[in-house]
C-alpha cells in the first residue's frame, strides 16, 4: 500500500514496494548486481526451477521439437535475454547434440554463468554480457525469455521487444516462457500454470 501511495501507476522499475523493502532507488537487478552473494542466492534459485527442484523446465523441453533435425543443428542459435547462470540453455543443450546458445545478462551473472557451466557444454554454451534495453547484437534462430516481462511494465517490454528489431533475420522467432495467470485470486505458485 505504501508503494501504490508513494508511486501511483509508475511503470518505472524503481518505484515499487521493492524498493521501499530495501530503502534503495535501484531497480530489483540492479540492486542485486551490487551485492555480489545477493546475486549469486539469486541465480542459484533460477537455477533449482531449472533442475530437479522444479517441473518448470520440463514443460519448455516438451512444447518445442528442439532435438529435430531442423532444429538441432550446428548453425541454429539461440539466444537465452536476460538467462541468469545459464540453467535453461544448459538444459537444452544437454538434451540436444548441435544447437548452440548465447546466454546474455549482466556481468555477475555471466560470469557465474561460465563458473557453474558443465565442461563438456564450453563449446555448445557462451556467455555474452548485454543489457537487454539496447539494442541486441547477435542473430538468431530464436531469441528465449523465460520469467522476463512479468517483471517490467507494458513501456519496458515493448522496448526490450523492439530492440531485437534491428537484428532479426526471416523465420526468426521470439518465445516468451511466462506464468499464466488464471481468473481469481490464487497466488500459490503451484497453481500457476506455465506456457
Amino acid at each position: 500500500m505504501d508503494a501504490l501511495t508513494r508511486f501511483g501507476t509508475s511503470e518505472e522499475p524503481n518505484e515499487t514496494a521493492y524498493n521501499i523493502a530495501n530503502k534503495t532507488e535501484l531497480g530489483i537487478y540492479d540492486f542485486l548486481s551490487q551485492d555480489g552473494e545477493r546475486g549469486r542466492r539469486f541465480g542459484g534459485a533460477m537455477r533449482f526451477f531449472s533442475g530437479d527442484g522444479g517441473s518448470y523446465i520440463q514443460q519448455l523441453l516438451s512444447s518445442f521439437p528442439w532435438t529435430s533435425p531442423t532444429h538441432d543443428r550446428e548453425d541454429f542459435v539461440v539466444v537465452d535475454v536476460g538467462g541468469g547462470h545459464g540453467s535453461v540453455s544448459v538444459k537444452l543443450a544437454e538434451i540436444t547434440k548441435s544447437m548452440r546458445f548465447v546466454v546474455q545478462d549482466k556481468a555477475p551473472q555471466v560470469e557465474e554463468g561460465r563458473r557453474v557451466l558443465p565442461e563438456k557444454l564450453e563449446g555448445r554454451v557462451k556467455f555474452q554480457v548485454h543489457d537487454f534495453f539496447t539494442e541486441q547484437n547477435v542473430q538468431a534462430d530464436v531469441y528465449f525469455f523465460r520469467w522476463i516481462f512479468h517483471n517490467w511494465s507494458d513501456t519496458y517490454c515493448v522496448r526490450i521487444l523492439q530492440d531485437l528489431i534491428p537484428v532479426m533475420k526471416d523465420g526468426a522467432r521470439v518465445m516468451v516462457y511466462e506464468h499464466v495467470m488464471e481468473d481469481g485470486v490464487d497466488v500459490l505458485l503451484s497453481k500457476k500454470r506455465e506456457r
